[in-house]
C-alpha cells in the first residue's frame, strides 16, 4: 500500500471549496496551480486526493478571502484566528446542547462588530417531535450567500461537534436555506443524509438525546486538534474507540510532535500495545512506523514553511529535531528539496496568485 495515500479525502470537498473560489471573483486555476494539484479537479476527478493537499488548498482560500467562513457572509466576513477562539470559549461546556449554543453565542458576538442584526433561535423545531435543528447561519438580505460555502461549513461543523463528544451524532437531515440549483448534484456527494432544501436556516436536524452527549475533549486535546487542522474537519470523524491503528498511530504522533524520543516502544506504551504487535500489523497494511512518522512530519514540516513568521530553525526546533541539519536532510529526503528552496519558491506562487487577483 502507497502510505501517502492513507489519508485521503474524496475530491468533491475540494471542488465546493474550488466553487467558492471561483463564486468569490478568484481564479480556481489559480488556486490549483498555486497548491499543485491538478486541473482534472475543476471537472470532477480525481476520485480522491490527499489530506495534506485539501489542507493547503483550505488554508490557501482563507488566506485569499481573509474569512474562515468561506465567504458565506461577505459583508461580515471571520478573519483567520476566529475558529481557535471559538474553541477556546467552548471547551469547558459539559454537553454538546451547552457548547453548541455557546458556539452561536460567540458567532453572534463577533458579528455584532460589524453588522446590527438580532440574535436569532439556535434551536429550531424539527420535522418530529424526537428532533431539533441546529442553526449554523441565517440568509439575509444584505448577504451574498454561497451554497457550496453554506454546504462545507456545516460538513466541517458537524466533523468539529463530533470531535469535541468523540461519539457518532444522530444527524437525520441537513439543512440548506436555498433552493434547489438544477439536479443539484453536489450535496449527495458530500452528505449521506437527507437535505432539505428552503430551509429556514442553514443546519442539520439531530435527535435530541444527542444534546445531552457529555464534552469529552479538554484544552490538551484541543491543542492537537488545533495543531492538526484542518484533517479533523474534513474527513468524517471515527470515534476513538473505533480508530484503526494507523489513525491512532498518526494522533499519537502529532500528539507528541516537538519530543524527539517519541520512538516506536513510546507510541507503543500509549497505546496499550507492544512494539511487536503494532510492528506486525502494521506490515500487514503494507506500511511501516518508519513511513507513518515520516508522513506525518512531511506534513507537519509543510505546515509550519507556510508561515514566513517561523525560521527554518525554530521549525526544526518545534518538530523536535535536535539538530537543524538533521532537519535539513530529511525534509530533502521527503520533498527533493531543501525547506529554504521549498519556502521561496511556495512564496513565489503565493506572490504569483495574489496579482493574478488584484
Amino acid at each position: 500500500m502507497n502510505t501517502a495515500a492513507s489519508s485521503r479525502i474524496a475530491s468533491r470537498t475540494a471542488q465546493a471549496l474550488l466553487r467558492v473560489v471561483r463564486e468569490s471573483g478568484h481564479s480556481p486555476e489559480d488556486a490549483l496551480r498555486h497548491c499543485e494539484l491538478p486541473a482534472s479537479l475543476l471537472v470532477g476527478e480525481p476520485a480522491d486526493i490527499s489530506t495534506l493537499a485539501y489542507s493547503r488548498l483550505y488554508r490557501y482560500v482563507i488566506d485569499l478571502l481573509q474569512d474562515e467562513s468561506f465567504g458565506i457572509n461577505l459583508k461580515q466576513k471571520m478573519p483567520p484566528g476566529s475558529f481557535r477562539m471559538m474553541c477556546l470559549f467552548i471547551i469547558h461546556c459539559k454537553t454538546l446542547g451547552e457548547a453548541i449554543h455557546r458556539a452561536a453565542e460567540f458567532f453572534h458576538f463577533c458579528q455584532s462588530f460589524r453588522e446590527d442584526q438580532p440574535a436569532r433561535p439556535v434551536r429550531l423545531r424539527g420535522r418530529s417531535s424526537e428532533t431539533v435543528v441546529i442553526a449554523l447561519g441565517y440568509p439575509t438580505a444584505k448577504a451574498t450567500t454561497h451554497p457550496s460555502a453554506d454546504a462545507s461549513m456545516i460538513y466541517m461543523m458537524l466533523n468539529f461537534y463530533r470531535w469535541l463528544v468523540d461519539n457518532s451524532l444522530p444527524v437525520q437531515a441537513i439543512h440548506l436555506a436555498h433552493a434547489p440549483a438544477g439536479k443539484h448534484e453536489r450535496y449527495p456527494l458530500i452528505f449521506d443524509e437527507e437535505i432539505v432544501f428552503g430551509a429556514e436556516c442553514n443546519g442539520f436536524e439531530i435527535g435530541r438525546e444527542a444534546l445531552d452527549f457529555p464534552v469529552a475533549q479538554n484544552e490538551e486535546t484541543l491543542k492537537d486538534f488545533l495543531r492538526s487542522a484542518p484533517y479533523p474537519l474534513i474527513q468524517p470523524y471515527t470515534p476513538s474507540q473505533r480508530k484503526n491503528l494507523v489513525q491512532a498511530i498518526r494522533s499519537q504522533l502529532i500528539r507528541n510532535m516537538g519530543h524527539p524520543d517519541a520512538n516506536l516502544g513510546i507510541i507503543a506504551e500509549q497505546l496499550g500495545m507492544t512494539p511487536r504487535t503494532i510492528h506486525r500489523k502494521l506490515a500487514s497494511q503494507g506500511t511501516s512506523f518508519r513511513a507513518l512518522k515520516d508522513e506525518v512530519l512531511r506534513e507537519t514540516a509543510l505546515h509550519y514553511l507556510d508561515n514566513a513568521d517561523l525560521s527554518i530553525d525554530a521549525i526544526a526546533t518545534l518538530m523536535g529535531f535536535r539538530e537543524s541539519s538533521a532537519f535539513y536532510r530529511s525534509f530533502r529526503r521527503w520533498t527533493g528539496r531543501s525547506p529554504g528552496e521549498y519556502r521561496k519558491h511556495n512564496l513565489q506562487k503565493t506572490d504569483n496568485a495574489r496579482e493574478n487577483t488584484d
